[in-house]
C-alpha cells in the first residue's frame, strides 16, 4: 500500500455506533466502549458516548457512505481530534501519542483486519495521507470531556461486567 502494509488486528467490539438524527448531519455516538486489538496484543480502546461522523467521505463518492470501513473511522476520528490514542496497559488506560502518519496506518491496519478489500483501503489510506486534516495543524490539543482517571473508572467497570 504505497510504502506501508497493513497488519491484521482483531475488532473486539464496535462500540455500537448510534445516529443521531435530531443532529442534521451524519453524527453517530457510541453507546458502548470500541476495541480493538492490534497485531502485538495491543488493545486500543475509544470511550462509550464518543461521537463521530465516522468515515468522511466527500459527496462525489457518497455511496461509500457506509461500509466496514466507518468502524476503523472511529480510532482515526479520535487520533485526528486529539492526537493520541487510548491503549490498556497493565489494566490502566494510557495515552499513546500517535503521528498523522500512525493514525493513517492504524486506520489502514484496521480497514484490512475488517477484510475492507485491499483496493478500497488502498485508496482510503491515500484519501487520509494525503487530504486528512488532524489536530496536527493545530497547537491547541483539545480534550475528551473526561479525564483519564474518569475513563478508567469506567472502563474498570465494564471489565467486571
Amino acid at each position: 500500500m504505497l510504502f506501508y502494509t497493513p497488519k491484521k488486528g482483531t475488532l473486539i467490539n464496535d462500540g455500537k455506533p448510534i445516529y443521531l438524527a435530531t443532529t442534521g448531519k451524519k453524527l453517530f455516538k457510541l453507546s458502548e466502549w470500541w476495541q480493538y486489538k492490534n497485531e502485538s496484543n495491543v488493545l486500543f480502546v475509544i470511550p462509550r458516548s464518543f461521537t463521530s461522523d465516522l468515515a468522511s467521505i466527500p459527496p462525489i463518492v457518497f455511496w461509500w457512505q457506509y461500509g466496514s470501513w466507518n468502524i476503523a473511522a472511529i480510532a482515526h476520528d479520535w487520533a485526528y481530534i486529539f492526537g493520541y490514542l487510548l491503549i490498556v496497559k497493565d489494566d490502566k488506560l494510557t495515552q499513546l501519542t500517535v503521528s498523522k502518519q500512525e493514525a493513517d496506518c492504524i486506520f489502514a491496519d484496521i480497514n484490512y483486519s475488517l477484510g475492507v478489500p485491499d483496493w478500497v483501503n488502498f485508496l482510503m489510506f491515500l484519501a487520509v495521507r494525503w487530504f486528512g486534516r488532524g489536530i496536527w495543524t493545530s497547537d491547541d490539543f483539545p480534550k475528551y470531556g473526561k479525564s483519564l482517571d474518569e475513563l478508567q473508572t469506567e472502563f474498570d467497570l465494564l471489565e467486571l461486567s
